[in-house]
């Protein structure tokens, strides 16, 4: 029962679709008579081409792909570059570990792509994220200075919230929160201003973390549910920091 449920859904589906695109009416009697053939034809033919130029549909399948086999984008850039050892293939494996989470590894990736190649931004970047990643703060400082900020005001602000955040493990939280007053006046999404809010609380500015968080909170009765699911770890913690603030 259950699989032609599955099917009349399909049918319909695909019978809404051709109504929708407007074209090629001649897909609507063959749905109707054999839909699971039809159906199957229809993906085929007329949707999955579309798919492959759709940038949503395709950054579904690159998750969906990532979530079943989480390192075939490490065995692809390994082989790459057991077959050329080159700056480019080291920088992509190095990209692919970072991706996978395997900061340590990525780290002397990175150090040979740098020392071959200096003006690598983007490796630098990243080379000082997985230093952090690793506690290891004053290295990713160091690694940080060495670099040129990129000319893009959105990646150099990206830049220097990884400063602030490495500054604010430093305990050198003045110079963490000069970085984050500046930042959160111009970087999209709550992530800055929620770990200014964090910084602010650490030192003790609950008034001036209470006015971070409620605009915080004002952006959520806007964005509603959709927000929440971008990040309900991050807005959880600040609402709860918010009520207690408010108590």
């Amino acid at each position: 029962m259950g699989f032609f449920i599955l099917i009349g859904i399909i049918q319909v589906f695909c019978i809404v679709d051709v109504v929708k695109q407007g074209t090629k009416q001649f897909w609507i009697f063959p749905l109707l008579i054999a839909p699971g053939i039809s159906a199957a034809a229809y993906f085929i033919v007329e949707i999955l081409p579309r798919l492959k130029h759709d940038r949503r549909a395709q950054a579904a399948g690159g998750a969906i792909r990532k979530a079943i086999d989480p390192e075939r984008d490490v065995r692809d850039a390994q082989a790459q570059l057991d077959m050329a050892d080159t700056v480019a293939n080291r920088a992509r494996l190095a990209d692919a570990l970072f991706d996978a989470g395997r900061h340590g590894e990525a780290i002397p990736l990175y150090r040979e792509v740098i020392a071959r190649s200096p003006s690598a931004a983007k490796s630098g970047e990243r080379f000082a994220r997985c230093l952090y990643l690793a506690d290891r703060n004053e290295e990713a400082l160091e690694a940080l200075d060495a670099i040129d900020l990129p000319n893009v005001t959105a990646e150099r602000d990206r830049v220097n919230m990884l400063r602030a955040r490495i500054l604010a493990d430093c305990d050198r939280q003045e110079e963490a929160r000069a970085l984050y007053a500046d930042l959160v006046t111009r970087m999209p999404g709550d992530e800055v201003r929620c770990r200014y809010a964090g910084l602010l609380l650490d030192m003790g500015r609950d008034k001036e973390a209470e006015l971070q968080l409620t605009e915080v909170e004002q952006r959520l009765r806007h964005g509603g549910k959709q927000m929440r699911k971008q990040d309900p770890g991050m807005y959880g913690w600040a609402m709860d920091k918010l009520a207690e603030l408010r108590a």
